[in-house]
């Protein structure tokens, strides 16, 4: 992405839009964070992410505040417990902001930083949440789009936000995460296919095969906070080696290009959906 005099170029909108312009529609104090993100931004900024924009997409603004009581959304917006959202356009463009307390996303940061990885209980469990508010999926995202943004105000807080996250504690809480999905799954998967069930069967075990695959893009040290991204992941890792390559086909093929139409197809797919998950879970967990 370019960024010169305070533009900002987004290729697929054939536009730029000057910093200065977006920070005028937003209320925000004066050491509150600001950034953009999404999948046109993270398109620029992150070469495993290539082909996420479209023409249609929207921009999305995340502000991390001091004080959300003294932030005002606009009569688009609105408040949900202890955030707000407000919509805006400029250029042509629509630009959703979602705006969160700045101490809520530090005390996670923080959390994160500090993990040991030998706790006996779920994954989840790991982190105390002392603003029900949000949920681990709310702040996995903001620090998702951090990972893959541009600042707009307030750099040095940015940038101290972003350098002081531990990157390999995050990815490897989200490995986790992922895999205890799978698990949950699991028994679900096994007795409704007992049952001759195959409808509910082959739909948790795709889910299971969906949090597989989130699980290895962890691994894989890049991130995502919408599942509809991965295939897309998954074909750029695959871009990348052999192993990742290897691992997008299988998973193209279990989920997108197996037959469904009679008993024997609904079980053939749903074991090899099983056995592929256990390779990939024991490539995670060796």
């Amino acid at each position: 992405m370019l960024r010169v005099d305070g533009f900002i170029k987004i290729s697929k909108k054939n536009t730029e839009i000057r910093k200065q312009d977006i920070l005028d529609k937003l209320d925000f104090l004066q050491d509150d964070i600001a950034f953009i993100a999404g999948s046109l931004i993270e398109e620029e900024v992150n070469p495993l992410s290539k082909g996420m924009g479209n023409r249609l997409s929207d921009i999305d603004c995340f502000i991390l505040t001091d004080s959300i009581v003294d932030i005002g959304v606009n009569e688009t917006g609105y408040s949900f417990g202890n955030r707000k959202t407000r919509f805006d356009r400029i250029m042509g463009i629509n630009f959703d902001t979602e705006i969160y307390p700045k101490k809520a996303v530090l005390h996670y940061a923080d959390q994160i930083n500090n993990l040991k990885f030998d706790m006996e209980q779920r994954a989840y469990n790991w982190i105390s949440n002392r603003d029900h508010s949000f949920s681990i999926w709310n702040l996995n995202s903001v620090i998702h789009r951090l990972l893959n943004s541009v600042p707009l105000y307030n750099q040095e807080g940015y940038r101290l936000l972003l350098d002081g996250l531990n990157k390999d504690n995050f990815f490897r809480f989200n490995v986790i995460l992922a895999i205890n999905e799978v698990e949950v799954r699991y028994d679900d998967i096994v007795g409704n296919l007992e049952t001759s069930q195959f409808e509910v069967a082959v739909h948790s075990a795709r889910d299971a095969l969906n949090s597989a695959m989130k699980a290895y893009i962890f691994y894989r040290k890049t991130s995502f906070d919408r599942d509809r991204w991965i295939p897309l992941k998954l074909k750029n890792l695959a871009e990348a080696d052999a192993q990742a390559s290897e691992i997008y086909n299988e998973y193209r093929l279990l989920n997108f290009a197996s037959p469904l139409s009679t008993d024997d197809e609904y079980r053939n797919n749903i074991k090899g959906i099983i056995k592929f998950i256990n390779r990939v879970t024991n490539l995670l967990e060796g």
